[in-house]
């Protein structure tokens, strides 16, 4: 588990947290290769937190407030519901993506479903970061 880091906060295309600062994105995802793409992706726009299981973020949780989470649908007996639960417990306005395979049948479903395999650019998008906002 690392936090990282990359860029300046005045060139996110993202929205800043409310006191000024970068946005802090908790990543729950048991695949190695992908949390690394999304963290690698997210970086330039976020601070990142990166765990691979419910047990992680829950540790990460205790220590952090986040102001979004991607969390991928299949973590061990439904425990993507409980991570987020636990990070709106935290920060009620916490943005919420969950990724799965498979689609779901309401596309405006709360929280923000993304199917894998997906374009990272659609990941940020759901975020509300720009993509194109970084050269």
């Amino acid at each position: 588990m690392q936090k990282q880091t990359d860029g300046d906060s005045d060139r996110t295309g993202g929205s800043a947290t409310p006191d000024g600062g970068r946005p802090r994105v908790l990543v729950v995802e048991p695949e190695a290769l992908l949390r690394w793409s999304i963290v690698t992706y997210l970086s330039r726009w976020c601070d990142v937190l990166q765990v691979d299981s419910r047990t992680g973020a829950d540790r990460m949780l205790e220590g952090h407030t986040v102001d979004a989470v991607i969390v991928a649908e299949r973590l061990a007996d439904g425990a993507s519901t409980a991570v987020e639960d636990r990070a709106l417990a935290r920060n009620p306005s916490t943005r919420i993506v969950r990724t799965g395979v498979g689609p779901t049948d309401d596309a405006a479903a709360q929280p923000k479903f993304i199917e894998k395999p997906f374009e990272l650019s659609k990941l940020a998008e759901a975020l509300g970061i720009n993509p194109s906002a970084v050269g």
